[in-house]
């Protein structure tokens, strides 16, 4: 099948999702829904067929569990379901990135700690400038609501 010159379908722009946040298929979909904001799971079949065969009841169990997951919405519109965007791929990642930290402290204490701060050394001196410059503003933020 072709892909149509003005088709957004062409590309996977935006940051990456991890492989252990969503699964391929998962990550393909809330793609062009991020793009999109709403759609039935007919159009997004018909985006992902741009690149390679998929089944419309693949897509729509895969569609479930993401409205199971928080990500999208969906309503009822006569005879199909009209899925939405629930959280922004910035608003999901932010989630996520949340969830693991408070994982990795709520596993390790404060070695957890230590071992975060290590990793943020380790990647070089612009992090660790970010991690004091967060770090500057929230002790600013505390000081000024007491």
């Amino acid at each position: 099948m072709a892909k149509k010159a003005n088709d957004k379908s062409r590309d996977l722009t935006g940051p990456v999702i991890p492989e252990r946040l969503l699964g391929a298929l998962e990550a393909e979909v809330m793609h062009f829904m991020w793009e999109l904001d709403h759609a039935t799971v007919q159009r997004i079949v018909r985006l992902i067929s741009y690149r390679r065969t998929v089944a419309y009841t693949t897509v729509m169990t895969i569609m479930g569990h993401l409205v199971n997951k928080g990500l999208l919405t969906r309503t009822s519109d006569g005879k199909r379901y009209d899925y939405r965007v629930a959280l922004t791929r910035d608003e999901f990642l932010r989630r996520a990135a949340r969830e693991r930290v408070k994982r990795l402290l709520g596993d390790f204490g404060e070695l957890g700690f230590d071992a975060f701060v290590d990793e943020v050394r380790a990647s070089g001196p612009q992090k660790m400038k970010r991690l004091k410059s967060l770090l500057e503003r929230l002790s600013g933020e505390d000081a000024s609501s007491s």
